[in-house]
């Protein structure tokens, strides 16, 4: 089989525009909804029509990405018919039993991911058996990310606002819509490639030189998913805070299967999307530097920094010297690999010293020992391939024994600030083990490999490693 290098990163140069309707769909549905209260029943048929007006706006936006308009209509008609079927099953919510609420909750996930299967199948050119327990994965992740809604309780809390009108609450669910969706579209074309291409995809560090998204479509992108990054670690935070709550408390007696079964489900479905944005910012970041013949090693650096990373992303547009061809690229990835991550390591080590200096001022040695051990980690991660892996799974480590706090909460400790600190570190930890996978090229860009260009097509035997001769030395 014979692999030539094409760029599947076009359906970016239609993502402004996706993602405009997607925002323009959920600002009006948004705003349209705080107008009628959830408690009567025409508040309950509003909020089910509104939530179908956010679907469609991803479907039409998917539509365009996709270039597959048919896919993208059916989907909506279909998003429509499951929106009506879920209302019917859910309109008598007040009366329902536990048992019954956890049928609804079933009934809610097969209804919101009928409608995507619906458009992978149509614009995916039907069934693919071989990749069908991936494209339902990757389903049940999209749809668990899409129904977050804590990223918004935990900005209430934040704002000190209990009220569901108010202006600050329905704009921050509108910014949660809009990156949730944004983001949704994106995972949904990258599928899309997936079953569309061979199993070269499977591979995670792999780059296509090829690709090349328009400027627009690709900062767009990436302001996205560095904000749905934090939007999603923060909602894991507060599903792991409110677990211990729904296991333990008698209040929620009745209902607890439910609360519990939708919290782990929950915390499982985002958690794999958290991993799955740090993998396409990581390829992101790596195939735009290449395309921007930048070398040096301090931009993927830069671009993974919490708040400076746009501003970063900007200025490498205003510096970079876009490359037309492959072999230009190729010749970039070639000089970041044989380059130094010196001066990273060095603004680094003065950032621990100052934390150390800090911490030692603050909470004494105890303190300063904590920032010694973490920025010994940091610098094992830097020179020793094994030391991402051994800083990876700590953070996942770090998650484990949060939830095990979390699980073995008792009813008179699960409001304590105990609990509260579990979910901070389950939040954290999420997001530490996402921005180790996000500077992984920083640090060992030789574990990466490349699609053959063009010109390198080669012949696949029996197996044999496709990319062997496209790893970087």
């Amino acid at each position: 089989m014979s692999i030539m290098t094409n760029n599947n990163k076009t359906y970016l140069d239609r993502f402004p525009a996706a993602a405009g309707i997607v925002g323009i769909f959920s600002a009006v549905a948004l705003v349209c909804e705080s107008r009628f209260p959830i408690s009567d029943d025409n508040g309950l048929l509003a909020a089910f029509f509104f939530h179908f007006l956010i679907r469609a706006g991803i479907f039409l936006g998917l539509a365009l990405m996709l270039q597959e308009m048919k896919a993208g209509l059916s989907a909506i008609g279909l998003a429509f018919l499951c929106s009506a079927i879920t209302y019917f099953f859910t309109k008598d919510w007040k009366t329902a039993s536990s048992s019954l609420y956890m049928i609804l909750y079933l009934v809610s996930i097969l209804m919101g991911m009928l409608p995507f299967v619906l458009l992978v199948i149509m614009a995916g050119g039907g069934w693919k058996r071989d990749k069908l327990s991936v494209i339902i994965i990757t389903l049940f992740v999209v749809q668990a990310a899409l129904d977050n809604q804590s990223a918004v309780m935990a900005a209430q809390y934040l704002f000190n606002s209990s009220t569901e009108s108010s202006v600050r609450i329905i704009i921050l669910r509108i910014v949660v819509a809009f990156v949730g969706g944004s983001t949704a579209m994106i995972a949904i074309s990258e599928l899309m490639n997936f079953v569309k291409t061979d199993d070269f995809i499977k591979k995670t560090r792999l780059l296509n030189l090829a690709n090349t998204p328009s400027s627009f479509g690709n900062a767009l992108a990436f302001w996205v998913l560095k904000l749905a990054l934090f939007i999603y670690c923060l909602s894991l935070g507060v599903y792991a805070k409110n677990l211990p709550t729904y296991l333990n408390s008698s209040f929620m007696a009745d209902f607890r299967v439910y609360f519990t079964t939708f919290t782990l489900c929950s915390i499982a479905g985002i958690t794999a999307f958290v991993l799955a944005i740090a993998w396409y910012l990581r390829k992101q970041m790596f195939e735009h530097i290449l395309m921007y013949n930048l070398s040096n090693r301090i931009w993927i650096w830069l671009f993974s920094l919490p708040f400076a990373g746009f501003i970063a992303w900007l200025i490498s547009l205003a510096l970079g010297n876009r490359q037309d061809t492959v072999r230009e690229r190729k010749s970039t990835l070639e000089d970041y690999a044989s380059g130094s991550a010196r001066t990273v390591l060095i603004i680094t080590g003065i950032c621990y010293l100052l934390l150390f200096i800090n911490n030692f001022r603050q909470a004494g040695l105890a303190g300063a020992i904590v920032i010694l051990l973490s920025a010994g980690l940091y610098f094992l991660y830097s020179i020793e391939r094994a030391g991402f892996y051994i800083l990876f799974w700590l953070q996942v480590l770090a998650c484990l024994i949060a939830f095990y706090k979390l699980l073995t909460a008792t009813e008179a400790t699960h409001n304590s600030s105990d609990v509260t600190s579990a979910g901070l570190l389950f939040a954290f930890g999420a997001l530490g083990f996402a921005y180790t996978m996000l500077q992984l090229p920083v640090f060992h860009p030789t574990m990466f490999e490349y699609i053959p260009a063009g010109e390198e097509t080669i012949e696949k035997q029996e197996g044999q490693d496709l990319f062997a001769d496209y790893k970087l030395n």
